[in-house]
């Protein structure tokens, strides 16, 4: 639907009706961060929380008469307190999760799921939902999936029509009937085990939309927002896209669109204006959309103005911004904007006060510090540590099986390496007592501990998929940055077991997506087993985890059909296992890979600020400290 800016003059067609103006108020991607709390580290943090996004929702709507308040999915998981309710204490009848409190206690007017609402299992889901005071729509996650979009059955209504009442320019008052359809990636139910055995089923995004838009508007909706838990992607359409909130754009009758999933801020600076996709003004095929990054840090916002033509309402301006709830002060720290809303801390002051106490419950220690500072460029301790409890429990697991011949390897990623959570986003634990806390620290997902065969050359092509996290540094050049910034780092993965090279003198075998890019590239070489080449026949067992075995970043061998083992445990219960076995563990990191050697040749990575006085921790690499950026991280040359 063509539309103007708010900041442009003029209409073209003259009004023939009454003026409303609209305020769509949206979070995502809140992972249960209710409080400006950081559970790994055990101390505040101004940059995060629902409590302080609250108090810009509560300025918002005073500015405004007339707005609806919606969340866009995955509030129910992501942090330690998620983990104590869901598998600690479990849920009492009649109490509503903390998160769902919060929500309760903020208005809310409907919510969408996300993939990660699944994580625990549908039926803790379900007995969340029972809490909440708003509704919870999905369109395309389904109990059946009939033989087209009206025959589905979806586990939760796929949209819902609310009457608002609202006031015109002029004083009047209407009756405003808006229609809310959400969206999650189709593949969730693929990539976390306990949904793929709950018999559930997807469907695509826009085929979904374009099914049930129509259908909504014969139901006398005067406007559509799609509230679509994906992310932002201008590559062409296709069937079960993850990031479809470009392609739902272009379905008729949807008026504005809520897009999240990737925990990017749009429109914002890192979002670039290509074809579709308006990042100044915050547009997709000219809808607006808006997309309020993650755990509370901004509120998304989106003002329409509606005019009435005869019976229909119809969009004649918009403007989409997010508002932060901090800002950087140059230091690695930050700076709050807004305060703690009392409602929403009184809501979940319990759960939050009893997962401090959860969190600090020890299991083990450690001889020496653990930082993920390095993750990135180097072997480093934290990934020695997961994928060397990993591959201890895998030996046990396959030790009286068929596949106890196999050679064992062990894959895993970091995702704490600042990147979107900012500057602070680092595992950094001190040498001394390991808690429950620095184990959600060290693996940020409650996956399900999984092992699937492998041939040599599969693992190669893992391997190469993996590398892709790094752009392509010519030999002889001087300080281009390093590091991919549309390559997520949890598809880095590291695998133990083996020993490689890394060759960024040649392009990414594959994009981001794990889409073959560059078929006649290699990045990996020197590849080998016990000192000798891994050659294509070569078979292994790889220790991963149910998203990785599930399909999730588009692996080679990392498939379902690959799949010889799947514990009960999820990789958090196996590295909390190993350390309480150990008592103590001895921070080590054995070379597991390297970058091929450039003469002559550097380039820049950003890390924690804590990092410019730990340069020595990188084994095998020679850095430098070139500053610190704008956004507050510290600036390190490295020297091939």
């Amino acid at each position: 639907m063509a539309q103007t800016s708010l900041s442009s003059e003029g209409i073209q067609n003259p009004t023939i009706g009454p003026t409303v103006k609209l305020r769509i108020m949206a979070t995502t991607d809140l992972h249960a961060q209710i409080f400006p709390y950081d559970y790994y580290s055990d101390q505040n943090n101004d940059a995060v929380g629902l409590a302080r996004t609250a108090t810009l929702v509560r300025f918002a709507r005073a500015e405004t008469g007339n707005s609806v308040l919606l969340d866009n999915g995955d509030f129910l998981q992501g942090n330690p307190l998620a983990d104590y309710v869901a598998l600690e204490c479990g849920l009492q009848n009649g109490k509503a999760h903390p998160v769902i409190a919060a929500m309760n206690a903020l208005g809310y007017d409907a919510a969408t799921l996300g993939n990660h609402e699944f994580d625990y299992g549908v039926d803790f889901l379900m007995r969340a939902l029972d809490g909440a005071n708003f509704p919870m729509i999905s369109a395309n996650i389904l109990t059946k999936k009939g033989a087209d979009v009206a025959s589905d059955k979806t586990l939760v209504s796929p949209y819902v029509l609310l009457d608002k009442a609202v006031t015109d320019e002029n004083g009047q008052h209407h009756n405003l009937r808006i229609g809310l359809i959400g969206f999650a990636p189709p593949l969730a139910m693929l990539w976390d085990v306990k949904s793929r055995n709950s018999s559930l089923f997807t469907r695509d995004i826009v085929q979904s939309a374009r099914a049930l838009v129509p259908e909504m508007k014969r139901r006398g909706a005067d406007i559509i927002i799609a509230l679509c838990h994906s992310g932002i992607h201008a590559a062409p359409g296709s069937v079960c896209l993850e990031n479809a909130s470009a392609q739902i754009a272009t379905v008729d009758g949807i008026d504005a669109i809520i897009a999240g999933h990737t925990h990017e801020v749009f429109p914002g600076e890192h979002h670039v204006s290509q074809s579709g996709i308006d990042a100044a003004l915050g547009k997709l095929h000219d809808t607006p959309t808006v997309m309020a990054g993650s755990l509370g840090t901004h509120l998304g916002l989106i003002d329409l103005v509606l005019q009435r033509h005869n019976t229909r309402w119809q969009v004649q301006k918009s403007r989409v911004q997010t508002r932060p709830i901090s800002k950087n002060n140059n230091t690695g720290g930050t700076i709050a904007l807004v305060g703690n809303d009392p409602d929403v801390v009184r809501a979940a002051a319990k759960g939050h006060a009893k997962t401090l106490d959860y969190i600090h419950q020890p299991i083990g220690k450690t001889s020496g510090p653990l930082h993920s500072y390095f993750s990135q460029i180097t072997t480093d301790t934290t990934m020695s540590l997961v994928t060397g409890a990993q591959r201890h429990f895998a030996r046990r697991a396959l030790a009286a099986s068929d596949y106890s011949h196999l050679p064992i390897l062990s894959a895993a990623s970091p995702v704490k390496v600042g990147g979107r959570g900012g500057a602070r986003n680092y595992v950094d634990i001190a040498a001394g007592g390991l808690a429950i806390r620095h184990i959600a620290d060290l693996y940020y997902y409650p996956d399900i501990f999984t092992i699937v065969k492998i041939t040599g050359q599969e693992l190669r092509q893992w391997l190469e998929r993996s590398c892709g996290a790094f752009n392509q540094i010519h030999p002889n050049t001087r300080n281009d940055m390093l590091l991919n910034p549309d390559f997520p780092c949890y598809f880095f993965d590291v695998i133990k077991g083996v020993t490689y090279q890394i060759d960024i003198s040649k392009p990414a075998r594959y994009d981001p997506a794990g889409r073959l890019l560059n078929a006649g590239s290699a990045r990996i070489v020197d590849l080998s087993y016990e000192g000798r080449a891994v050659t294509d026949t070569m078979e292994f067992a790889v220790a991963t985890n149910s998203y990785r075995a599930s399909g999730g970043g588009n692996f080679c061998g990392a498939t379902r059909g690959n799949v010889i083992y799947e514990a009960r445990e999820t990789n958090r219960d196996v590295i909390r296992e190993y350390i309480a076995r150990e008592k103590a563990v001895f921070p080590t990191a054995v070379p597991i890979w390297t970058f091929s050697a450039l003469p002559d040749t550097s380039a820049l990575f950003e890390t924690a600020l804590a990092a410019r006085s730990r340069l020595g921790d990188a084994h095998g690499v020679r850095l430098r400290d070139t500053g610190i950026t704008r956004d507050g991280f510290a600036q390190i040359r490295i020297d091939f």
